[in-house]
């Protein structure tokens, strides 16, 4: 007898799977459509960088699900440093370009 805990086949493990597989390809393929308009923009880079941090963040969610190890857990801890890093440097990049003072 399988139960949630035990299974990330069972049927409600199973629906979060599939949509964070979904929200991983939208994250991949919206930062890489806004990146292929301006490739020069720093904005768009830092986007890229932001989506793409969020794409491996939810990849290393996705091993932890599956697999539960501590390799998994320190893994989506450390990504989850870029996404911090890209979203700081991309809220001061846009929509213009801001002197970043850190005293």
């Amino acid at each position: 007898m399988s139960t949630a805990g035990s299974n990330p086949f069972y049927t409600t493990d199973l629906l979060a799977t599939m949509g964070l597989i979904f929200i991983l390809l939208l994250n991949l393929v919206l930062g890489f459509f806004v990146f292929i308009k301006q490739p020069k923009n720093r904005t768009n880079q830092l986007f890229l960088g932001l989506s793409a941090s969020l794409t491996l963040w939810s990849i290393a969610i996705l091993s932890l699900n599956v697999s539960k190890t501590l390799f998994a857990a320190r893994t989506s801890f450390f990504i989850g440093v870029f996404i911090a890093w890209f979203l700081l440097f991309f809220t001061y990049n846009f929509p213009q370009k801001k002197m970043m003072n850190f005293v």
